[in-house]
């Protein structure tokens, strides 16, 4: 576009295009507590749906992971499930022998959590910096973990792999 091109103010394309510039100085409108809240329940009423759904395919006995439902061969977080209600009900041995993940996954995702809670109080804006790279972080030695409990289980360590179920026989 040219100079010649370009809208002259008096017209109604350069009133348009002004209309559209939104000055970066100014405070940006925060959402409404009406959409913050429909949101919310939105994201608790999917988080329950799933809930139903792992809980009834567990009642059904039916294997919910995809790698030992296709392939036979259990995943790093195959037997997790297992050990968290192992865990929740007291048996720490069993939660031990159906995924020691377990032990360290948890303690961490609560780090994450209450570290959350902290940034959120301090800030208004979005996520600092330092608390995304620590999310990253968290997240890739959560997985190097899991990869490596998994790889010692295979190895015949921690009670040999976790028995799975295929879909297809």
């Amino acid at each position: 576009m040219t100079a010649s091109d370009e809208p002259h103010a008096s017209t109604p394309e350069a009133a348009a295009i002004s209309d559209l510039e939104v000055d970066p100085s100014s405070p940006q409108p925060r959402p409404s507590t009406r959409s913050a809240t429909a949101r919310l329940l939105a994201s608790h009423g999917a988080l329950f749906v799933v809930a139903m759904l792992i809980a009834a395919a567990l009642a059904l006995d039916v294997p919910t992971c995809p790698t030992a439902g296709l392939l036979g061969v259990p995943c790093p977080g195959c037997g997790m499930t297992r050990a968290a209600q192992a865990l929740l009900l007291g048996r720490v041995s069993e939660a031990w022998h159906h995924n020691p993940s377990l032990f360290a996954v948890v303690p961490l995702t609560g780090l994450w959590c209450g570290l959350f809670l902290l940034q959120r109080g301090r800030s208004t804006g979005g996520p600092s910096r330092t608390f995304a790279r620590l999310t990253f972080w968290l997240i890739v030695g959560a997985a190097l973990l899991m990869a490596a409990v998994w790889a010692l289980r295979f190895a015949g360590y921690f009670g040999g792999p976790e028995p799975v179920q295929r879909w297809v026989r």
